[in-house]
């Protein structure tokens, strides 16, 4: 039997769904409002450098868990071609427990989760990389450690970049 391919979700749009913002605490709501901000934080994809350097960013609004990331690395995979390094990051919005000042931290090249992209040449090397490099980390302590001051922590998390860089012409298996 065929394994079902997951779709590409539907990207969101440039300007953020107003209910959908509505219900969030009013300082995040103002940073979510913030166009910015929100065109990274937002659902989409897209590729730099011709095809070599492909980007998908997807917004959550839960909890993130094993299994979400799971389901997003695999549309990533379906959407790759040929062999690719992978690595991902987070967004997220922080909060001064000094000042209850709020800001946005973007992902970056910076700020990955993985400590080296693995290569993916099949499901199954992916497979392994989501259950040995992600599934075991707690990344509400990895985003902390990231921080620069000692008085942030983090509030929420935006949205998931999968980096998928192709490593060479060769088809996936």
């Amino acid at each position: 039997m065929a394994i079902p391919v997951p779709p590409l979700p539907e990207e969101d749009p440039w300007v953020p769904n107003e209910e959908e913002v509505s219900g969030l605490r009013p300082d995040i709501a103002a940073l979510y409002r913030q166009p910015r901000f929100w065109q990274s934080i937002r659902t989409r994809f897209y590729t730099t450098q011709g095809e070599n350097l492909n980007r998908f960013n997807f917004r959550v609004t839960t909890e993130i868990t094993p299994s979400m990331l799971d389901e997003m690395a695999d549309v990533v995979f379906y959407q790759m071609q040929n062999y690719f390094y992978l690595d991902l990051g987070f967004g997220y919005i922080v909060r001064s427990t000094e000042t209850g000042d709020v800001r946005f931290v973007y992902v970056s090249y910076n700020n990955r989760l993985l400590d080296e992209p693995s290569l993916i040449e099949r499901k199954a090397a992916l497979d392994a990389t989501m259950r040995r490099d992600v599934h075991g980390r707690d990344i509400l302590e990895w985003a902390n450690k990231q921080l620069s001051r000692s008085d942030e922590v983090v509030l929420k998390f935006t949205n998931v970049m999968f980096y998928a860089d192709k490593f060479s012409d060769d088809p996936l298996e």
